[in-house]
């Protein structure tokens, strides 16, 4: 019986520091760019500085998903359909595009699925692009 008391005790004690001592979870990011690429082009402007594609891969890795699942629905202001194509190409020759909006939602699509997030979420990613599209 004091076993049984004392488990419950042990339970609600732990119940309660739960309730207060949660971590706060970090910010989920996306994975749009797997390993590292060793060339790129943005709307076919190419880039060859490695510093340059690092960051933009950063950039795009630290993008955050949207929180919802299932159907959503966007109002997005300002869609006329600008976008960045950024194309990475790989030593064994593989390719991966990813395509980011400059407009409206600023949606995001690799592999030619959509991601569920936004450039939104990562201001310097559309500063990035911007600078990198209109070459040396």
């Amino acid at each position: 019986m004091l076993v049984v008391a004392g488990i419950i005790v042990l339970g609600a004690i732990s119940f309660g520091a739960g309730l207060f001592l949660r971590p706060t979870p970090l910010s989920p990011t996306v994975t749009l760019v797997i390993g590292t690429p060793a060339g790129m082009t943005v709307n076919d402007t190419p880039v060859r500085d490695p510093g340059a594609i690092s960051e933009v891969v950063r950039d795009l890795n630290g993008l955050h998903p949207d929180p919802g699942t299932g159907i959503s629905v966007e109002s997005c202001p300002n869609y006329v359909g600008q976008q960045y194509v950024v194309s990475f190409t790989y030593v064994n020759g593989d390719k991966w595009t990813v395509i980011v909006g400059r407009d409206g939602c600023e949606d995001v699509s690799a592999g030619g699925f959509s991601t569920r997030t936004h450039a939104f979420s990562n201001p310097q990613l559309l500063k990035d692009l911007a600078t990198l599209s209109f070459g040396p």
